[in-house]
């Protein structure tokens, strides 16, 4: 892939990119599964994905997507809008003397990932299932990037971020299928991974000065164990019951950091404040299920949930508490799923309230250049899904569609303050007890206002229709729309990073043999060229600093990935089966 944004950087600046489009990435993948049926009583599937990607870092589509004062705070080109562009410069030649890794390359990313699954299944008797799921994945990313999206060399953030992961999974379930009222299936999850995380940066392409450099390694230890039954009160009236408990630990083997901020010298092991974590939460889930006929199921559900919480991998200053606190969900559901004219129309309808305590977030630090997980207080989503599939009395004819809608608010929600908020903004930024941590810090209270990259209305409609057209030939049509509100995007909810409204087309035109075999198809995608992004930041170097006071500020630049425009490919394909 030869990229889909453009630079524009002036031919006379320095530092010019590699290559004039990007992210320019070469990708390899296979997957393969392997069957084995050794009797009606046992058998087993062996999934196999390995996928190895090189080319651009991953903040060669930064973009400006807004600008205050009309153009970057940091100097020169960009027209600050959303779009096929891009102004982020290459690395230049003084990195790699401060930093032997950085050897020359420019901006890069290489990432490698392995995922292997082993399903067993045996069946003692007709009525009893015994599964066992093995699983394994690895990946490893090395990144070198610009990540103030400039070519301006003074404020040229070059960093180098490397990762690994490795963890291995084991399930153990038992299902029934009995004749009678009550099934059931339990189980155990064991999880067992590994992690290491660093960075090392520096600022000014021209005289580069570190500005951060680490190495975290977290292990995690998790146990899991399981149970559902259900009973069928009555032939029409089905109550089901379950719950997990779950156990998980995580730790800090090792932090190194160079608090010299000399790039000549080894890292130096620290001790963590908050070393371990433990996490132990037990979530049911009730379901009541009545079917007055065949066609309709009515249900409602009560359910708990739990996101595990851990360590900090980014933050920069290591002096600090880098644990950030378990997630819990819990709720209710409720809702009908309907066949209609003959089985030819099927419609689900759900309605949905749920409250999130701890609702981990993704926020800004460090002047803009850290970023880390933090718990937001209190959050509340409600909302009404809608989807259905209809085979109208067309032959080879197919319509589907979905309609959502959410109400998603911070109920109680301190969050740090962008650059250029004050006393006078629409949310002010005060000096302010901080509930979680009991200490005086300028925060802004969210409390009430919108949730993160929660858009209010989404909604899809697709429509294909293949059609029989001689000599073994079959063609194809398709069309689809997708459809999002606009929604914010940045953790400290500025107005500046609100993701706009959009409507995706998209259409194909496909030939191929009826039977499996050969297919041809031209595919369209975004053909209407929208753009629009889900994360943002402020800019680094950008703005005023955030102030409790009544002083105007000066807002920062908001920068964060887009998404591709128009898209259109030939795609070939063969089908053996």
């Amino acid at each position: 892939m030869k990229g889909w944004v453009k630079s524009q950087i002036p031919a006379n600046a320095p530092l010019q990119p590699a290559h004039a489009r990007s992210p320019e990435q070469n990708e390899f993948a296979v997957r393969g599964t392997l069957k084995f049926d050794a009797s009606d009583s046992f058998d087993a599937r062996l999934k196999f994905t390995f996928s190895k990607r090189t080319g651009d870092s991953s903040a060669a589509n930064l973009q400006f997507v807004d600008c205050p004062l009309g153009a970057p705070q940091t100097g020169g080109v960009d027209d600050c809008r959303a779009n096929g562009t891009v102004s982020s410069a290459d690395a230049g030649a003084n990195f790699a003397g401060l930093d032997p890794s950085f050897d020359g390359r420019g901006t890069f990313l290489t990432q490698k990932q392995v995922l292997t699954g082993l399903e067993m299944n045996y069946r003692p008797s007709d009525t009893i299932t015994l599964t066992s799921v093995t699983g394994y994945y690895s990946t490893s990313l090395d990144s070198v990037g610009n990540f103030t999206a400039s070519y301006v060399p003074s404020t040229y953030i070059h960093g180098r971020n490397y990762l690994s992961i490795d963890e291995f999974s084991q399930e153990l379930r038992v299902t029934s299928d009995f004749d009678g009222p009550f099934n059931f299936t339990t189980g155990g999850h064991f999880q067992d991974s590994r992690v290491k995380s660093g960075a090392h940066s520096f600022l000014n392409a021209n005289a580069p000065v570190e500005i951060l450099e680490y190495l975290l390694k977290q292990d995690g230890l998790g146990y899991s164990a399981f149970a559902q039954g259900t009973f069928d009160i009555l032939p029409t009236l089905e109550i089901s019951a379950g719950g997990r408990y779950s156990h998980e630990r995580k730790k800090l083997p090792f932090i190194g950091t160079d608090t010299t901020r000399n790039p000549s010298n080894p890292l130096i092991e620290q001790t963590a404040i908050v070393a371990k974590r433990s996490f132990n939460n037990f979530s049911p889930e009730f379901t009541l299920s009545w079917r007055p006929s065949k066609d309709m199921t009515v249900y409602g559900s009560y359910k708990k949930g739990f996101l595990s919480g851990g360590f900090n991998s980014g933050a920069a200053n290591f002096a600090t508490n880098l644990s950030y606190d378990q997630q819990l969900i819990k709720g209710f559901e409720g809702g009908a799923k309907v066949a209609l004219l003959d089985g030819t129309l099927h419609a689900n309808l759900a309605l949905y309230s749920y409250r999130v305590t701890g609702l981990q977030v993704t926020v800004t630090t460090g002047g803009g250049t850290v970023q880390e997980l933090r718990n937001a207080g209190k959050v509340s989503s409600k909302g009404i899904e809608f989807d259905f599939s209809y085979r109208p009395p067309v032959d080879g004819l197919r319509i589907d569609g979905a309609l959502s809608y959410n109400r998603g608010r911070y109920l109680d929600y301190q969050a740090t303050c962008y650059r250029g908020q004050n006393a006078n903004s629409p949310v002010p930024c005060l000096n302010q007890l901080n509930r979680v941590s009991g200490n005086m810090a300028l925060l802004q209270d969210l409390s009430g206002t919108e949730l993160l990259r929660a858009p209010e209305f989404a909604g899809n409609l697709s429509a294909d229709y293949h059609v029989a057209v001689g000599n073994g030939l079959e063609l194809g049509l398709g069309a689809d729309m997708t459809y999002s509100d606009s929604y914010l995007t940045d953790a400290s909810s500025k107005a500046a990073g609100r993701s706009p409204s959009y409507a995706l087309l998209g259409a194909s035109v496909r030939l191929g043999q009826q039977d499996n075999g050969w297919q041809v198809a031209l595919i369209g995608r975004n053909l209407t060229n929208k753009y629009f992004w889900t994360r943002s930041i402020d800019n680094p170097f950008s703005g005023t600093p955030a102030s409790g006071g009544t002083t105007a500020g000066v807002l920062g630049d908001t920068v964060g990935p887009i998404t591709r425009g128009r898209e259109l490919m030939l795609r070939l394909s063969y089908s053996f089966r």
